[in-house]
């Protein structure tokens, strides 16, 4: 995939891209764009990567921005944050449930269920070990 995205190790530098995720995903688009020009006959482009900024949450209520040369902290990081997250969702209903998620979650202080546990009533198979030869 280097080549038809026009990544090159010489010119890749770490502090020039944000987190993994947001360069793998251009560089994925970029590739395809690049395997089209190929097979259309036409010349392919170098890779450049675009940082769109970067968000983090550090807290309730609380998260980090930096877009460019503007940074900005606490509660409006928070809520930008919230709105790119759910932005990014695919499809109005995922983007409504998730947003009632996490208001539900927001407003009430609980987390949300993190753990798969068995039903009630279901049995677990016993635990075999080995058999266990005689010498």
């Amino acid at each position: 995939m280097a080549p038809a995205s026009g990544w090159a190790p010489t010119t890749f530098r770490p502090a020039s891209c944000s987190g993994p995720l947001a360069t793998a995903h251009q560089e994925g688009t970029h590739a395809a764009n690049n395997v089209r020009r190929l097979l259309d006959g036409t010349p392919t482009r170098p890779f450049k990567y675009r940082n769109k900024g970067d968000l983090a949450t550090i807290g309730r209520n609380r998260a980090i921005a930096v877009l460019g040369n503007v940074q900005f902290a606490g509660f409006p990081a928070w809520l930008l944050w919230l709105f790119v997250h759910i932005m990014y969702l695919v499809g109005f209903r995922n983007r409504v449930i998730v947003l009632m998620e996490w208001a539900h979650a927001w407003f009430t202080f609980h987390r949300g269920v993190r753990l798969i546990t068995e039903r009630d009533g279901a049995r677990r198979l016993p635990f075999r070990s080995a058999p266990v030869r005689n010498a």
